[in-house]
C-alpha cells in the first residue's frame, strides 16, 4: 500500500471510530431553549444532554459567552502529545469548564486573559471529566 493510500485508509478508520461524535456541536444558548436538549451524531442518531449538566455549565460562564460554549465538549485523544494525552476541542469557554473541575479558577473573564490555552489532560483527568459531565462531554480520536 502506498503512503497516500495508507493515509486515506487510516483517516477513514479514524472517521468510523468517531461516529459517536456530534455532527455539529450546539451552542449552549440554543440547548437552553430546547425542552429536551439533543444533538445529532455523525451517524445520524440523536442523543441528549442532561439538563442538570447544562445548568451547571451555564453557571460557570457569563451569559454573553453562551453562544461560544459548544456542547457536547469534545475531549480529543492526542497521541502526538504523548501517552494518554488529551486536549479540549472547541472554544476557550469549553476549556474553562473542563479546567474548573481540577483547578480553583478566577471568574471566566479574568481567566481568559491569562489562561494557558494548550492545556493537556491525562487519563486520570478523563475519568473525572466523564464522571462530572457524562452526557455533556465526549471523547474523540485524532
Amino acid at each position: 500500500m502506498t503512503e497516500d493510500r495508507l493515509s486515506k485508509f487510516l483517516q477513514m478508520e479514524i472517521d468510523k471510530i468517531n461516529n459517536h461524535l456530534p455532527a455539529k456541536p450546539l451552542p449552549l444558548h440554543l440547548l437552553l431553549r430546547m425542552d429536551e436538549p439533543v444533538y445529532k451524531l455523525r451517524d445520524g442518531e440523536l442523543t441528549s444532554i442532561d439538563p442538570k449538566e447544562i445548568d451547571r455549565i451555564k453557571e460557570l460562564i457569563p451569559n454573553r459567552y453562551w453562544s461560544s460554549v459548544l456542547l457536547p465538549i469534545i475531549i480529543i485523544r492526542r497521541r502526538d502529545l504523548g501517552q494518554s494525552a488529551f486536549t479540549v476541542g472547541g472554544s476557550e469557554q469549553n476549556l474553562y469548564i473542563i479546567q474548573s473541575l481540577f483547578d480553583e479558577l478566577p471568574p471566566f473573564e479574568v481567566w481568559k486573559v491569562t489562561a494557558e490555552k494548550n492545556k493537556v489532560f491525562y487519563r486520570p483527568h478523563i475519568r473525572e471529566i466523564r464522571k462530572s459531565y457524562p452526557t455533556a462531554s465526549v471523547i474523540g480520536f485524532s
